[in-house]
């Protein structure tokens, strides 16, 4: 049984679902990889990825928030869901999202912000080791 908390963020998530949008890939690096200081993101390390490219690039800003995965019609699932991945992406200087970490999946899905503050969604994403939650469409 999930925390209240979580219950509802699920629920705020799945109200927030039709607001999600897809975000362009970017590939993005510092320096060609021969010098020490060199850098490229990770795959499945988007928050440390959008993290050092801010801290390195303080003209973009982290966006914290959530990949969208709509299961609520797929047989592979036990029960209707909606599950939503916490990710994170870097905005622009002129307000564009954009997406730095390289991934491997299938086709791009909807990315929604996260409801509240990236303080907030780094504290439940540490304190409850939170990479999904899901959203029962039967509850």
């Amino acid at each position: 049984m999930q925390p209240d908390i979580l219950t509802q963020l699920a629920k705020q998530l799945y109200d927030l679902r039709d607001a999600g949008r897809i975000i362009p890939f970017v590939r993005v690096g510092i320096g060609d990889g021969s010098a020490p200081g060199d850098w490229k993101p990770a795959p499945k390390f988007c928050h440390a990825n959008v993290e050092t490219w801010v801290m390195r690039s303080p003209e973009y800003a982290i966006v914290r928030g959530w990949v969208v995965f709509d299961q609520s019609n797929q047989s592979i699932v036990p029960r209707p869901r909606f599950h939503f991945a916490a990710h994170s992406v870097i905005g622009t200087p002129d307000g564009k999202l954009l997406d730095i970490t390289p991934s491997g999946i299938s086709q791009p899905y909807p990315f929604i912000r996260h409801p509240g503050t990236t303080v907030e969604f780094d504290q439940l994403r540490n304190r409850y080791q939170l990479m999904f939650i899901d959203h029962y469409l039967d509850t």
